[in-house]
C-alpha cells in the first residue's frame, strides 16, 4: 500500500499550485468585472461609500489584487 508521502510528489504540488493560481485569477477577474459594473455617478458614489468603511490597509490589499 502506498505511503501518504507519495501523494505530495513534485507533480502533485505543481498541479495544486496551478489550480490555486487559476482560482485566484478567476477571483480577480470576477472582482474586476464587479467593480467595472459600477458605471453611473450614483453607482460610483455607492462604491466609494463602501470603500470608506474600510481601512487603508484593506483598500491597499484590494488594489494589490487588481494589479
Amino acid at each position: 500500500m502506498p505511503v501518504l508521502s507519495t501523494l505530495t510528489t513534485p507533480a502533485t504540488r505543481r498541479l495544486t499550485d496551478l489550480r490555486a493560481r487559476r482560482a485566484a485569477r478567476a477571483d480577480r477577474d470576477r472582482l474586476r468585472a464587479e467593480l467595472a459594473s459600477y458605471r453611473t455617478p450614483a453607482e460610483r458614489a455607492d462604491l466609494e461609500a463602501m470603500l470608506e468603511r474600510h481601512s487603508s490597509e484593506e483598500i491597499a490589499q484590494l488594489e494589490a489584487l487588481l494589479r
